[in-house]
């Protein structure tokens, strides 16, 4: 039997699930990043699955003598940016990419779009079904798991 002190205590528990579910997104930071970089270096595509185009003739030449990718717009030349990349939360609780090279950041934005720092529909998807739906089903079956019909007052 439970009392009522541990029904309140588990309901005070909801107030800081945003919380948990935000630290569990962070430390798959990795992770998340991991898949948004090889979309756009494998696929050339932003957040919104548009293509970001191809490079200048010249550039393209420049990324062939470098024995990079040169077909498709990747956003990757030394790698700087994308090691610059980390996931945040605005004031709003919106998870977002930053990049700390603000400087770069504004001119690919400006070139590609700010969708560039956007995650896709599916990797947004992925992150509730590995992450927050874990989170939130064990805190209802713990939830559940308390008998009000046993509450002792």
């Amino acid at each position: 039997m439970a009392n009522i002190d541990t029904y309140i205590n588990k309901l005070k528990d909801f107030e800081g699930l945003q919380d948990k579910i935000k630290k569990a997104i962070l430390g798959k930071q990795g992770i998340i990043l991991g898949e948004v970089k090889k979309r756009l270096y494998n696929q050339g595509v932003d957040g919104n699955l548009k293509p970001m185009g191809t490079y200048s003739k010249s550039y393209r030449e420049y990324k062939k003598a470098k024995g990079r990718v040169s077909s498709k717009v990747t956003l990757r030349d030394e790698g700087d940016w994308y090691r610059s990349m980390s996931l945040m939360f605005t004031d709003t609780n919106r998870l977002i990419i930053h990049s700390s090279e603000d400087r770069k950041t504004g001119e690919l934005e400006n070139m590609y779009g700010e969708a560039i720092l956007f995650l896709t529909n599916t990797e947004a998807q992925n992150i509730r079904l590995t992450i927050i739906d874990p989170i939130v089903d064990k805190y209802l079956k713990e939830l559940s798991d308390l008998n009000l019909d046993d509450i002792i007052i």
